[in-house]
């Protein structure tokens, strides 16, 4: 098994993080605590700047734009058409109104009089026979 080599890292570079550390926080305590108004003066020099970086890049109006409205605009497609209508429309929709149609259209041979319930079951009885006769 191989050894990883790597070189050592250079004394410069641990040294930089903890002294930029130690001379940020009393610069960040004079601008933001002590003297704001020489920030004020750089943003209103730099106003496009800071409206751009304040407004993260426009970031988020680049990502509605490109993803988020036609992601929105498919789904509500997908969802009026191929859900509504194809899916519902064949589906669970499609056979209860078949059903519903069927089922009002057998209403109708009820009427409750026995001898109608008698001649139907003969009409059916003769089919019976008549299909297991012919095959």
């Amino acid at each position: 098994m191989n050894e990883i080599k790597h070189n050592q890292v250079p004394l410069w570079l641990l040294l930089i993080t903890p002294i930029l550390v130690v001379i940020s926080i009393p610069l960040s305590f004079y601008y933001y605590i002590s003297n704001t108004r020489i920030l004020e003066e750089f943003k209103n020099t730099n106003l496009p700047l800071y409206n751009f970086l304040l407004n993260k890049w426009y970031f988020d109006e680049f990502y509605d734009v490109l993803i988020i409205n036609p992601s929105k605009k498919l789904g509500l497609f997908l969802w009026k058409v191929f859900d509504i209508k194809l899916i519902d429309g064949f589906g669970p929709d499609g056979i209860s109104s078949l059903i519903k149609k069927c089922s009002q259209k057998a209403s109708k041979f009820q009427s409750g009089f026995i001898y109608q319930y008698a001649f139907i079951m003969l009409l059916g009885f003769s089919a019976l026979l008549t299909f297991l006769i012919v095959k």
